[in-house]
């Protein structure tokens, strides 16, 4: 997802769309919305954007597990990074 996003920044929109719905519903609390947000933020600092999305702190795990990165992926590039073929 990552490298998509890079790859096609446009899409970083959607996920600011997605993020600002979910606090408006209720469903993400003040410092997850902060914490998303400044992560998105830092899209035109590749290195630093990849560097906090895949952090495996405690709490960058428990935001992915409730992740605001829905619909990047294609149902079949989700597939191959779940099930990659093997030699």
């Amino acid at each position: 997802m990552v490298a998509k996003l890079l790859a096609e920044p446009s899409r970083v929109t959607e996920v600011y769309q997605r993020l600002e719905q979910r606090y408006q519903a209720g469903q993400l609390r003040h410092s997850a919305y902060i914490h998303w947000h400044s992560i998105l933020d830092c899209i035109d600092q590749p290195e630093l954007f990849q560097r906090e999305l895949l952090d495996e702190g405690e709490r960058m795990c428990k935001l992915r597990r409730r992740t605001i990165l829905t619909g990047i992926l294609t149902e079949q590039e989700r597939l191959a990074l779940l099930y990659p073929e093997q030699p």
